[in-house]
């Protein structure tokens, strides 16, 4: 068995880890961090794994500066390195095909070891994991066809495959070693990317009327939030908003959710907290939360890897709600469904993407890694929010205190309700 080296030590090196198991890992690799220890294990330089390579196996867990990486790689002569995707959610890498209720989060590497798994039969295609999976336990990988052949010759199996190439080969495998037969998670294995037509209710339900989309940054302030509850104005709130609930009676009428490591660690606590309705995405459901009345999924719809192309924009949220490197984005695709003709922004910086309205925004339990956040592609999505709230006739207005978001019309938070005022005595 090779052990592994990680490329990155960052939010995505430490699901890497997770995913594998703290044992599988030797290091973490970076070129900012090295000579410190993140996650328990040593990070060395980039530089220093020439001298190593070919001891270890070499994982990628980054997501920018990704060619600036592999030329650095190519420099030190190394050729030999997997990627990990970040399309692969480690609720449990594997689960036993008679037994597919998630109770824990495991790691391979403890599922390997409670099965004793140690030599199994990999049947599958010649796809980046399960390539990964055979170097790094010594083990054979067989096509379906191949694996029929010689499945006598083993005691356990790891299929990467999908349901029905995993049924066609379980009819090859004795009665008495079926539960020894194992499958890679693939999100087409569960309920999740789906149409989720109960979203329709929410179509037309505020037409004509306006919103505000609260962010999380530093000028968000609670003197804002105050006067919004006195005004009783419709909000919607973002991933850890209700972190301020305690300073102030204002509550977001809705929630949105979409960071897979968010609803992994702290989805339970923003339940809790929020007694709105709450839009998450249904990556939620790879989880054994209890759903609630109140809680509405949705799918983000899977753009394109080019983080330099405009992303998608959905009209009908039933069918999906395209992600543009920012749940704002998300949050505007349901605001325009639900008819809103006037949406504005307060507390959106879109500047410093380390600081919010808090200092314990994730309470410690959750590192945020800022450099798996494209700025670029952030922008590009704002950009389309604007043309397509243009040709509806729908207005978006930034109303933060200073930042840095300049694709929106600016307005003067106070002055809306100075001129709501204005109305009212009219």
């Amino acid at each position: 068995m090779k052990k592994l080296i990680i490329v990155g030590a960052g939010t995505i090196g430490k699901r890497a880890m997770d995913f594998f198991g703290a044992e599988y890992v030797e290091y973490f690799a970076d070129n900012y961090k090295k000579g410190t220890k993140v996650y328990g294990k040593k990070v060395i330089g980039i530089e220093e794994m020439k001298l190593i390579k070919d001891e270890y196996l070499i994982l990628l867990a980054v997501t920018n500066y990704l060619e600036a990486l592999k030329q650095q790689l190519s420099d030190l002569g190394i050729q030999n390195y997997y990627y990990f995707q970040e399309e692969v959610y480690y609720i449990n890498s594997l689960f036993p095909i008679y037994d597919r209720k998630f109770k824990e989060q495991k790691s391979l590497y403890r599922i390997i070891s409670e099965n004793d798994l140690y030599h199994p039969m990999i049947v599958g295609t010649e796809e980046l994991l399960g390539r990964f999976v055979s170097e790094m336990l010594d083990c054979p990988m067989f096509t379906v066809g191949e694996a029929k052949k010689h499945s006598n010759q083993y005691t356990s199996f790891l299929l990467n495959v999908g349901e029905e190439e995993l049924q066609n080969f379980r009819k090859h495998v004795p009665q008495d070693l079926q539960k020894r037969i194992f499958k890679f998670i693939r999100l087409e294995d569960f309920e999740i990317g789906k149409t989720h037509s109960e979203l329709a209710v929410f179509k037309d339900r505020h037409k004509c009327q306006r919103c505000f989309i609260i962010g999380n940054g530093p000028s968000l302030s609670v003197k804002d939030l105050d006067i919004l509850y006195e005004s009783n104005e419709v909000c919607f709130g973002l991933n850890m908003i209700h972190k301020i609930y305690d300073k102030t009676k204002w509550r977001a009428d809705y929630t949105c959710v979409c960071d897979e490591p968010l609803i992994r660690v702290l989805y339970e606590k923003i339940a809790e907290n929020n007694k709105g309705i709450i839009f998450a995405s249904d990556i939620k459901d790879l989880y054994q939360f209890k759903k609630t009345e109140k809680e509405f999924l949705y799918c983000e719809l899977l753009t394109s890897k080019d983080q330099k192309l405009t992303p998608d924009f959905s009209f009908d949220i039933t069918k999906g709600i395209a992600g543009g490197n920012t749940i704002t984005y998300i949050a505007l695709q349901i605001c325009m469904y639900m008819g809103f003709a006037e949406i504005y922004l307060l507390g959106m910086d879109c500047s410093n993407f380390l600081h919010h309205f808090t200092d314990n925004y994730v309470d410690g339990k959750l590192e945020m890694d800022m450099n798996t956040l494209n700025v670029e592609r952030m922008i590009l999505a704002y950009k389309e929010a604007k043309r397509i709230s243009e040709e509806k006739g729908i207005k978006i207005y930034n109303a933060t205190r200073g930042g840095m978001l300049e694709v929106f019309e600016r307005v003067n938070f106070d002055d809306l309700f100075k001129r709501q005022e204005r109305d009212n005595r009219v």
